[in-house]
């Protein structure tokens, strides 16, 4: 029963550690950030487009996304 503790002793820091590695590693890498995109409001950016051609609503039963014949 003694190895057996110190086995999941042992687990336990282990992933501690893992679990450690990770967090810190998100520190680093920030989330929901685009790496050197201009500042909003700057007259450079991209402007939006619909990436639905004439304004079609893809979710509409007669939309050619739904014809089933495609």
């Amino acid at each position: 029963m003694e190895n057996y503790d110190k086995q999941v002793e042992e687990q336990l820091l282990a992933e501690a550690r893992r679990n450690d590695e990770v967090r810190e590693a998100a520190r680093k890498q920030p989330q929901g950030r685009i790496a050197d995109a201009p500042p909003a409001g700057f007259d450079n950016r991209v402007s939006y487009s619909d990436p639905v051609a004439d304004g079609m609503d893809p979710t509409d039963p007669h939309s050619p996304e739904n014809d089933p014949k495609i």
